[in-house]
Formats: structure tokens, C-alpha cells, sequence
């Protein structure tokens, strides 16, 4: 019987939700796209003001529809070998482009290596679109560049401009943060652009510590007298304590976002809820130690990089 309650109110200790009260929500960028839509939700129904959208470097990935065309260009040049990596709709047709030199290919399905100019040893210019050709539907997505590297780094974590020229003459900056995405991500929702900023986290420390320490950060310059951070599911605990912890005296509330992989009364029944749960417990002693530490080194704050999505989703590289 004791195991039983134990499993049953679990999940509910780790996914608490308190509100501050206050006018300004935080988003966790990061979240599944039903995460977003209930924060979208949240956001105007909650009487809030202002929407601030946090998250780390992420994976770089785009989809392209027919017609679209992604474009990176780095200046200065990055010198190594670069690499691309793609999948998609087997039989799409692609071009990629590298510094002037064009090479055409297929999609397999799998994902694999796309073939690459000979000049590829330098990036300055690249770009990629597909056709559809009868394939598809032209509005489906046809092709994801799934990785771009130059010398086995990840572009998002090298300075370079990455933009998506869309079919119907749109122009969508690149998000190379979970921040930019989630802002992204919202403002296709209906948030209005002009409420948004994005506040991403570029450090190497514990993703949420990072974030929360941003965020406070922005607070106090901003005169914020406190905020409430949406989050997904069993996640909210650690995401409260913090952010409580770097917001200091600021009041802080939070509210979980149901996980639909893992819900409040039936996670047991699924391993997604399993393995997120343990994720969480495991990580326990870790975010606490964390927390401790913060809390005793107040005084260390660092310049934030923030931008307003209505200006540009995506944020200024280094």
C-alpha cells in the first residue's frame, strides 16, 4: 500500500504548480510542441504581460518545405571539412550549393551523408532546397538537414548566419537556441511578436541552472518584481528550485505543463513516464547540491545575451 501512494503521488510532488501572481511568464523553450501550445494558453488566459522565452544551444535541424531554401553563411569563413548530413521523403530531389559549386542528390530515406562539393574544406556560403516534383503535397515537408558541421562541431556552436527563405517569399532566421525555436514556435501559435523576448542560455553549466541564472539576471535589470516559469510535467520541481534560488528574494511561482508521454495518474503505465520520473530523481542530488551552491555565491552574475523576438527570433551569434 505504501509503494502504491508512493507511485501514485509522485508524479504530482515532482510537477507542482503556484503561481507568483506576478505579470510575466518564462517559457522553457524546450518543450514538445503540446508543452508550447498550453503555455501559449497560459499566457492569455493568465493575465499575463510579458512572455520570456529561455533555452540552451540545441542540435542543429530544419525542415524544408518545396520551394524553400535554408542558407548559411559564415564570415569569416570556418575552415575545416564540412559535413551534411540529411533525411526526408525517399526520392526527393535536393541541390546543395557550397561556396558557389553546386551538387545534386536524392533523399534515401535514411539518414546519411549528403554528397558534398569537392571544395569542402571552407564554409562560407552554403545553401540547400528541394524540389517536390509530383512527390508530395506542396506544403509538406520534403527534406531536413538533420546535421551541419565543420570539422566535426556542431554549427549552432560556431559563428554563423543561418536564415530559410521560404516558397511564398517569407524569411525565417535560423534558432539555434531552444529559446529562439520555443519563440518561434509561439508566435505561430498567436502570441504577439512585440511581448516576447528571448533569453538564451549559451553557458556550459546545467541547462536549467543557466537558464534560471538568465533570467534572473534579466529580472533585476529590467525592475521585474518577480515571475511565474512554465515547464513540462515531473521537470517543474527542479525547474522551481532553480530558479527560486537564482531569483533570490523575487517571488517565483511555477506550472507544470502537461507531458502527454506522462501524465499525473497514469505515468506508471508507460516507459516514457518511467524513464522521465527516474530522470528526475536521479538528477535529484545533483540540482540540490546545485541549488546550495548558488544560493551560498549571490553575489556572481553575468551580462545577459537577450533580444526581442519581434526584432529577431533569433538572437545575435558571437
Amino acid at each position: 500500500a505504501l509503494a502504491a501512494c508512493t507511485v501514485a503521488f509522485l508524479h504530482p510532488w515532482l510537477s507542482p504548480t503556484e503561481r507568483s501572481g506576478t505579470d510575466t511568464l518564462v517559457v522553457e523553450g524546450w518543450m514538445s510542441d503540446e508543452g508550447l501550445r498550453s503555455a501559449a494558453v497560459l499566457f492569455r488566459e493568465g493575465g499575463y504581460q510579458r512572455l520570456w522565452v529561455t533555452g540552451s544551444l540545441r542540435p542543429f535541424g530544419y525542415w524544408l518545405h518545396a520551394g524553400d531554401t535554408l542558407i548559411v553563411r559564415a564570415s569569416p569563413q570556418l575552415h575545416g571539412t564540412v559535413s551534411l548530413q540529411m533525411a526526408g521523403l525517399p526520392g526527393v530531389p535536393y541541390t546543395v550549393e557550397l561556396n558557389g559549386t553546386r551538387k545534386q542528390g536524392v533523399v534515401q530515406g535514411d539518414l546519411g551523408p549528403a554528397e558534398m562539393p569537392p571544395s569542402q574544406q571552407v564554409l562560407g556560403t552554403l545553401r540547400l532546397f528541394a524540389e517536390h516534383e509530383g512527390i508530395a503535397e506542396e506544403d509538406a515537408a520534403l527534406l531536413c538537414a538533420v546535421h551541419l558541421r565543420v570539422d566535426g562541431k556542431d554549427l549552432h556552436h560556431l559563428p554563423a548566419h543561418i536564415a530559410l527563405h521560404q516558397a511564398n517569399g517569407g524569411r525565417r532566421p535560423g534558432t539555434p537556441t531552444y529559446a529562439a525555436l520555443g519563440a518561434a514556435k509561439l508566435v505561430e501559435l498567436g502570441i504577439p511578436a512585440e511581448v516576447l523576448t528571448t533569453v538564451p542560455v549559451r553557458r556550459s553549466t546545467e541547462r536549467t541552472q543557466g537558464a534560471a541564472e538568465a533570467v534572473a539576471e534579466l529580472a533585476r535589470n529590467e525592475g521585474i518584481p518577480g515571475f511565474d516559469v512554465a515547464t513540462q510535467g515531473v521537470h517543474a520541481r527542479r525547474t522551481w528550485a532553480h530558479f527560486r534560488r537564482a531569483a533570490g528574494p523575487l517571488p517565483v511561482g511555477v506550472v507544470a505543463m502537461e507531458d502527454p508521454k506522462c501524465r499525473r495518474w497514469n505515468w506508471w503505465l508507460h516507459g516514457h513516464g518511467w524513464a522521465q520520473v527516474l530522470k528526475e530523481l536521479i538528477a535529484m542530488p545533483q540540482w540540490l547540491m546545485r541549488c546550495q551552491t548558488a544560493a551560498s555565491n549571490t553575489t556572481r552574475h553575468e551580462t545577459v545575451d537577450v533580444s526581442s523576438a519581434h526584432a529577431a527570433v533569433d538572437p545575435p551569434r558571437p
